[in-house]
């Protein structure tokens, strides 16, 4: 590491009790930096954006959805573990307070320090380092197929539900996709990639993960009223999803567990250590989205409803498969 770094290891690891820093472990910090963990993982519910296409999901999707973060939860508590065991925790904790307070120590060209980074400095094995980058190329490539897979079955859920010009839900007959909802993602895709570059559109994106746990609070609150508001719904859907515990519903403790973890989350995520210092022009910009969904619905709705496709009977039942 040494042979790489200006800074050696050894000042990196001193920085901790020059600075005064936690020198063990301490739950209020903890509990604050657990919103990595609540990120990372959150992710994985991805595959739930087919539901509202499926009419009965199969065990592979219950599977899927609670073994996929099941499995990259351990990975990843066995990463930190070598990690800690590894590196040490007094450098970990040094070098990581020194790139995120801007300090002079640090000089390395990544913004934080990366795990992967460290450990590819600390390593003389060119396979190894094949290996790791292969891995991050194939993250990367795996998060485009699951934000296109998210984003155009947005698109075409709501022009199926007449939201939406209904052109964006037409599917193309040999490929079976949505062909114009996809081609919509692509050019927007393209323009916010121009726009990041040459201007400064994506600082206004700041308070994104509070504009996320809003949702999923509202998500937590919808699948708290579901078995009473829809009982007939929740009566004949699959198994997993009318499950019990005695005579609760799972489906209203999940509930109950999402609002209070997203209401956690989206409280961390407006704190000075996180997000840096509160800015008003960001935050607006946030709830503007909320407000510019709720007028196209309700443009949509008046003008469908005129046209004669009442948009709210449409929403009552989940589509044929």
């Amino acid at each position: 590491f040494n042979k790489y770094s200006t800074t050696s290891y050894y000042q990196y690891a001193s920085i901790v009790n020059e600075s005064n820093l936690p020198s063990s472990f301490e739950l209020y910090p903890t509990f604050l930096a657990s919103i990595y963990a609540v990120l990372a993982i959150a992710g994985f519910t991805i595959s739930s954006y087919i539901g509202g296409e499926v009419r009965n999901p199969r065990l592979s999707q219950f599977i899927g959805m609670f073994g996929a973060p099941t499995f990259y939860g351990i990975l990843m508590v066995l990463a930190l573990i070598v990690s800690y065991e590894k590196f040490g925790y007094d450098f970990l904790t040094g070098i990581s307070y020194s790139a995120l307070t801007g300090s002079k120590l640090y000089t390395f060209p990544i913004a934080v320090p990366w795990l992967d980074y460290i450990a590819a400095l600390a390593l003389n094995n060119p396979y190894l380092l094949i290996l790791f980058t292969i891995g991050l190329i194939s993250t990367l490539l795996a998060f485009n197929l699951t934000a296109i897979y998210a984003t155009s079955r947005a698109l075409f859920a709501w022009a199926f539900d007449a939201v939406l010009p209904l052109k964006l839900s037409e599917v193309h007959e040999r490929y079976h996709v949505p062909i114009y909802a996809l081609l919509t993602i692509i050019i927007l895709s393209a323009l916010f990639i121009y726009l990041t570059i040459f201007t400064q559109i994506s600082a206004y994106f700041t308070y994104v993960v509070l504009a996320s746990s809003a949702d999923l609070v509202i998500l937590g609150i919808a699948a708290i009223l579901y078995p009473f508001y829809k009982k007939e719904h929740f009566m004949q859907a699959p198994k997993p999803v009318n499950a019990k515990v005695g005579p609760i519903p799972v489906i209203i403790i999940i509930g109950i567990l999402s609002i209070v973890t997203y209401i956690i989350v989206g409280y961390i995520s407006m704190l000075p250590a996180f997000i840096g210092v509160f800015n008003i022009d960001y935050a607006l910009f946030i709830l503007s989205l909320f407000i510019i969904g709720l007028v196209i619905y309700y443009i949509s709705y008046f003008v469908r409803k005129r046209q004669g496709l009442p948009v709210d009977i449409l929403q009552r039942e989940i589509p044929p498969e």
